[in-house]
């Protein structure tokens, strides 16, 4: 019997050390802007073991504008894997703000051909005065 998706847990990860910023969301990770950042993630089935999805593929999008920054892109399943967010992706859309939420957001489709299920990651961009 193939497995059956359960959940996904997702979380973003500073590659530098200021991490967490002052003033930000506390419920969600902050940092500054043009920082770049890892998402891990890790799939279990219904039973809560691991599962590697059958097709996965994710995209990242600035929450208040609706903007795409990073069209669907497919990742290698895997039952955790990390992506890379580069500092670009990690550009400010609006010049006008002081910060905004981006998301990266998965499609995950079991290897029982259910799906897709969806997860997300919300992360916080804060905006650094004279840079970009």
């Amino acid at each position: 019997m193939a497995q059956e998706y359960g959940s996904a847990t997702i979380s973003a990860q500073s590659q530098t050390p200021e991490g967490l910023v002052a003033g930000a969301n506390p419920a969600q990770p902050a940092f500054l802007e043009y920082s770049a950042c890892f998402v891990n993630a890790s799939f279990v089935d219904s039973t809560n073991a691991p599962l590697a999805p059958h097709r996965l593929q994710y995209r990242i999008d600035d929450i208040t504008s609706g903007e795409q920054i990073l069209p669907w892109t497919s990742l290698t399943p895997a039952s955790s894997l990390q992506i890379a967010i580069t500092s670009a992706q990690n550009a400010l859309i609006s010049g006008t703000r002081s910060h905004e939420t981006h998301q990266v957001l998965l499609a995950i489709m079991d290897p029982s051909g259910n799906g897709p299920f969806y997860a997300r990651c919300l992360y916080d961009l804060i905006s650094i005065p004279g840079v970009g």
